[in-house]
């Protein structure tokens, strides 16, 4: 990074920079940067920051930057809330003329990031090329972090591939591509047991959730599909290392999934699916696989799938993908046109069936989007 340029000690507002990087210096503590429009082209970033502590920015324009926006390392306590990061990304040196690849960089590419917010931010990608792709947000380690009432529009809504990731709680975010918290043999799990909390997001990618990990709480969300746009399978795994989870799936609404709900190809166990609604249509290919897929050698006795609610409407799709999987819990679900579902046995109890309570959240910046059950609409008070 270039040293020659600004560090930033002080406040700064209401100021626009073209073609100028914001460098703080290393461990400096309490900075504020607010109200900066900064532009590139030609920039690999706009802010910059080694072991930064209560680092608050905030009002920021971020525009037409090389592979990152705001680029840290060891940041901790952090706030970064109400900022616009419009192409604040990339892959390594895209623009630069006969070079290719490189890796994809993120808005907010954060290495080692405690005790953080990142909030009330909107993220959006113009260009259309593959040099062009980004991550909304991209952290490597995250500790007691909270990622909330974001809008992002990239492909790849955030990426945390690292391991040790703990309580990191993703929630109120419209989503229009993939998070993605993928670690080797699920990564460990810390003592608190939890690693990721994913709740009340609004998903538009029938690829929404890259997995696999362990001590994941999916819940309460609206993954809402194009029918048209079925390539992906809401929850996919793509690894070979078994996984011994845990995770838990529950009181989601899934609206027209693609492939499938969810497909792992690495054998993971301690897995719970339960009271979740879900409703298939006859997609564009159309997609006929089952809608849960699990390797052959998953301990399918911790695996269940419970108290949901699945409903196929035209075509008809099964349940499960193997026959494997027939020595899981499957237990009270209400499953129509569900085309296996007399090759197991689906004892009924006196639980409740899908949804335990309705969904109603807000979503976005400053909550825009109010999901209503299956349905969204802009919030009045922001219109």
């Amino acid at each position: 990074m270039t040293r020659e340029l600004w560090s930033i000690q002080a406040k700064f507002t209401n100021t626009s920079f073209s073609l100028g990087k914001q460098v703080l210096q290393n461990d400096a503590a309490g900075i504020t940067i607010e109200g900066l429009t900064l532009r590139g082209p030609g920039m690999h970033g706009a802010i910059f920051g080694r072991g930064n502590r209560d680092l608050h920015l905030h009002h920021l324009r971020i525009e037409d930057t090389l592979w990152s926006g705001i680029r840290t390392f060891s940041m901790q306590r952090a706030k970064i809330h109400d900022c616009e990061f419009i192409d604040a990304g990339g892959r390594w040196r895209r623009g630069q003329p006969g070079v290719k690849g490189g890796i994809t960089g993120g808005a907010i590419f954060a290495i080692w990031m405690k005790d953080s917010e990142i909030s009330h931010n909107r993220f959006l990608r113009t260009q259309t090329t593959k040099q062009d792709e980004f991550y909304g947000i991209k952290c490597r380690q995250a500790k007691r972090c909270r990622i909330h009432h974001n809008t992002i529009e990239v492909n790849f809504s955030m990426e945390f591939p690292f391991e040790n990731d703990e309580d990191v709680e993703i929630d109120h975010n419209l989503c229009h591509g993939t998070v993605s918290i993928p670690k080797h043999a699920g990564g460990p799990v810390p003592e608190s047991g939890s690693t990721f909390h994913i709740h009340h997001n609004y998903f538009r990618n029938s690829y929404s959730i890259e997995f696999v990990r362990n001590g994941v709480e999916i819940d309460h969300n609206l993954f809402d599909f194009d029918l048209t746009k079925d390539h992906g399978n809401l929850i996919s795994g793509f690894g070979k290392v078994a996984a011994p989870g845990p995770a838990i799936f529950h009181n989601n609404l899934v609206n027209n999934p693609g492939r499938g709900v969810i497909w792992i190809n690495e054998p993971y166990s301690n897995l719970v699916i339960r009271n979740n609604h879900v409703i298939t249509r006859t997609t564009a290919t159309p997609r006929t696989e089952g809608l849960f897929g699990f390797h052959s050698d998953c301990d399918f006795k911790t695996i269940e799938i419970r108290n949901n609610r699945i409903e196929c409407i035209g075509q008809t799709r099964s349940l499960l993908r193997r026959d494997e999987s027939d020595d899981m819990t499957i237990e009270n679900n209400l499953l129509i046109n569900v085309s296996d579902s007399d090759q197991f046995q689906n004892a009924t109890t006196d639980r409740n069936v899908g949804l335990e309570q309705p969904l109603k959240f807000e979503v976005g910046v400053h909550g825009e989007l109010t999901v209503n059950g299956w349905s969204t609409s802009r919030t009045p008070s922001i219109q």
